[in-house]
């Protein structure tokens, strides 16, 4: 078997895991009202029979798209002002990188989260050779890169990706974490992995067995420990706890 296909089947296996998660916390519930934050024209997650969906997008082609939405919204993660407490579970996944002001999304999403509700994350690591290479490389190279490499030729055009990538400091794993602890929320699920992306394209330039080791070692030496070059990516899933007063 591939790195890719090899790969692609811990990430669903992930993937499986996180969508299990959401229907066991609401599995007596009549309904649960989920908000997928950046929702685009779909959605990896497997949502509950029961749940009735909110997409929120910047793009009203994308939304349209959407099928498995059942009220859309066309507006900007990082303004729009959700009412407090309306959502069970917002999940936002493969956003956060996009975003010029990811902690005033975060805070957003602390705000409409019911007690008890679930935040799930997925996002790209900013402490791997895949996070530093999509910060150091301008746009246009990300663009040419889908096309040549990855042989999607329409990407750039129109609403289709990749889209322009900061990946602001707020949006690194711990920072995300440490951010979300403060507003009374608590890490159940931690998980950091290679995108099958990034395996599928070691396959095709054969950065396998002996060599990808080799380069794992190089990255390792050459940033001190700071960047991972096979971790390339991380799936937080985290509750909302209700917030505890101390009085003297």
């Amino acid at each position: 078997m591939q790195a890719g296909e090899a790969t692609l089947d811990v990430w669903r296996q992930h993937v499986g895991r996180v969508s299990d998660l959401l229907a066991e916390c609401f599995e007596n519930r009549d309904q649960i009202d989920i908000l997928e934050a950046g929702c685009g024209s779909g959605s990896y997650l497997r949502f509950p029979s029961n749940a009735r969906i909110t997409g929120i997008d910047i793009s009203a082609e994308q939304l349209q798209r959407n099928t498995r939405i059942h009220e859309r919204i066309l507006g900007d993660l990082q303004t729009y002002a959700f009412a407090p407490s309306t959502f069970d579970a917002i999940v936002c996944w493969d956003v956060l990188e996009h975003l010029a002001a990811p902690a005033s999304a975060l805070d957003r999403f602390a705000t409409a989260l019911r007690t008890d509700g679930l935040l799930i994350l997925g996002f790209p690591s900013r402490r791997s050779l895949k996070g530093w290479l999509t910060r150091a490389l301008p746009h246009a190279t990300h663009v040419w890169f889908y096309r040549w490499v990855l042989g999607m030729r329409e990407a750039g055009v129109g609403d289709r990706g990749p889209f322009p990538t900061p990946m602001r400091p707020e949006m690194d794993r711990l920072a995300v974490i440490n951010r979300l602890r403060s507003a009374n929320f608590a890490v159940i699920n931690d998980v950091t992995y290679e995108s099958p992306m990034m395996a599928d394209v070691r396959d095709r330039f054969r950065l396998v067995g002996w060599r990808w080791r080799a380069l794992q070692r190089l990255v390792q030496t050459i940033t001190l420990g700071r960047l991972d070059a096979e971790t390339t990516d991380c799936i937080l899933v985290l509750r909302k706890a209700s917030a505890v007063r101390v009085s003297n």
